[in-house]
């Protein structure tokens, strides 16, 4: 497994195997802990981690994929925690689809996210859009992958698995998307914006998504048909975090276009 300080390296069975068979990057190789893998082999109460690596022999012996195994202390210096849980992969660049496969999808449910920085949240998010059934997910054109470990654990693989396509300018593509006929909503704090709890929506929907600091840009929000906020139950000084509002606000909006 040659020049692997050139590749992304991700860990932990769901994530790697995930990446296996999403087939959004190119596997290089596994690396798997010995220690672990022998410990998890000899023992009589390990089945779900043994099933665990046969599913992961079964996917790499298909794919023609490399497997190393290597000392625990091995697996350490080049990366390894205890989280991974022995079990590591190093990949490329995920791939991405052009905005236009997106416009041009009949599909009920799209999210386009606008100013979601720190790769944790962004994670997080991508998790619960996989959860409510978003059918694309329209990013900015920037490299929000240059964290992917942190992106694919915190989305729990979901990354990997959702339909996701990048936009050089997201107002131009909310323009274009209601000119195919789908219904511009984005969240706001603003006092104009309608309760997310009593607005009517009907598919094809795109839902547009701010960040904590920035929120949405005027472009997006003048391309928008409605403006939504979540109704709070008590007066309160502050706004949900960005993670918070993204699930009540997609599984809302899932409900409303009969996807739950």
């Amino acid at each position: 497994m040659a020049d692997t300080n050139a590749r992304t390296r991700i860990g932990g069975y769901i994530s790697v195997r995930t990446v296996l068979e999403a087939g959004t990057r190119e596997v290089y190789g596994l690396l798997l802990d010995k220690n672990r893998l022998d410990k998890v082999r000899a023992s009589a109460y390990h089945l779900p981690e043994k099933r665990q690596y046969e599913a992961l022999e079964r996917i790499t012996a298909s794919r023609g994929i490399s497997v190393e195994t290597i000392a625990e202390d091995a697996f350490a210096a080049r990366g390894g925690c205890e989280s991974d849980g022995g079990i590591a992969a190093y990949v490329g660049d995920r791939s991405f689809a052009a905005e236009g496969e997106a416009l041009e999808s009949p599909v009920p449910f799209t999210v386009l996210l606008d100013g979601i920085e720190d790769p944790y949240n962004f994670g997080y998010i991508l998790r619960t859009l996989y959860a409510a059934g978003v059918d694309w997910v329209v990013l900015p054109h920037r490299n929000f992958f240059t964290a992917s470990e942190t992106v694919i654990r915190a989305s729990a693989g979901a990354s990997e698995l959702l339909r996701i396509a990048v936009t050089d300018d997201p107002a131009a593509f909310c323009r274009r998307a209601a000119d195919a006929g789908r219904f511009i909503v984005s969240t706001a704090k603003s006092g104009e914006a309608k309760n997310l709890f009593s607005v009517r929506l009907k598919p094809p929907v795109c839902l547009v998504i701010g960040g904590e600091k920035r929120g949405i840009s005027k472009g997006i929000l003048e391309a928008s048909h409605v403006t939504v906020k979540i109704k709070y139950a008590r007066n309160c000084a502050f706004s949900l975090p960005a993670v918070s509002a993204a699930s009540v606000i997609a599984f809302e909006v899932a409900q409303k276009l009969r996807l739950l």
